[in-house]
This record gives C-alpha cells, sequence and structure tokens, in this order.
C-alpha cells in the first residue's frame, strides 16, 4: 500500500467514526484484515447496520441487515419481491442468501484517489436508507408468507 493510500485509509475510518458519533449512533467499531467495520444499532429501517472500509480497495460499503432470514419455504418469494424491488432503484440493492436467507441491502462507494467525506458517507446511507424504507414492511410480509411477491411489491410501491 502506498503512503497516500496508508494516509487516505486513515483519514477515511476516522471520518466514519467521526460521522457516526456526530449522527449519535451506537456503534462498535471492529478491524478485519481488509479494512475496519462498523456495527451500528438503528431503530429503523433496520435493527443493525454494517460500514465498512476496505482499505487497500479504497471502498467504502453499508449493509442494512434485515432481523429474521428468510425461511427456506420463503426463499423463491422473497428472491421474485427483491428482483422487483431493485429494478429501478437509483442507489444500492436488496439482496439475500439462498444458503442462509440473510437479507440485506447494500450500496458502496469507491473513493479511489479520493478523500470520502462525512458528506458522502451520509449522503449513501441516508439515500440507502430511503430507497429500502418504502419496501420494508411490504418484504417482511413476504417473508412471514403473509403476502405474495407482486401484491406486496404493489403496495411498496403506493407508499413511493
Amino acid at each position: 500500500m502506498t503512503s497516500q493510500r496508508a494516509e487516505r485509509a486513515g483519514t477515511t475510518v476516522e471520518t466514519l467514526r467521526r460521522f457516526l458519533t456526530e449522527m449519535e449512533l451506537k456503534f462498535k467499531e471492529e478491524p478485519f484484515p481488509e479494512g475496519t467495520a462498523f456495527r451500528i444499532e438503528m431503530d429503523e429501517p433496520t435493527p443493525v447496520a454494517i460500514a465498512r472500509v476496505l482499505v487497500d480497495k479504497e471502498r467504502f460499503t453499508v449493509h442494512f441487515y434485515f432481523p429474521n432470514p428468510a425461511p427456506p419455504e420463503s426463499r423463491m418469494k422473497v428472491a421474485e419481491f427483491i428482483t422487483r424491488a431493485n429494478y429501478g432503484l437509483v442507489v444500492g440493492n436488496f439482496e439475500m442468501s439462498f444458503a442462509n436467507g440473510t437479507i440485506r441491502f447494500k450500496t458502496g462507494i469507491d473513493f479511489t484517489n479520493n478523500e470520502l467525506t462525512e458528506r458522502l458517507i451520509g449522503n449513501a446511507v441516508l439515500s440507502s436508507m430511503e430507497s429500502l424504507e418504502p419496501f420494508s414492511a411490504s418484504l417482511k410480509s413476504v417473508i412471514a408468507g403473509d403476502m405474495e411477491p407482486e401484491a406486496a411489491f404493489a403496495a411498496a410501491m403506493t407508499t413511493t
């Protein structure tokens, strides 16, 4: 890693830490081999978000984790719903692991050779929240088996 890149990486982690502190969010900082992760406790739209700085790649990501995984019998319907929801999203996307049913919403920023500012972090976090909030209740209904994907998507679209 070049000295400029190392310096940017340290600045980026500090910038993210400052942003989370100023937003008065509860978080736990956890180093991992590729960088630093911040596990953030939230009320809405999901109870947990994980923001990561990938140092060598000069990337920032934030994932909003839904509390309940999709049970195996619901995963195809959930996949249909998130495919419908993802189509047309300007920022971010929903993801589901078919292996364990984990569902999350993800966005990221490539800040190669640039400074990742608090404003960019804020824009990424807030625009992700704005993108996923209209779909949250409908997605939870599909996970629970209470709604069919097409009807749940139509219901979500009435809130946007």
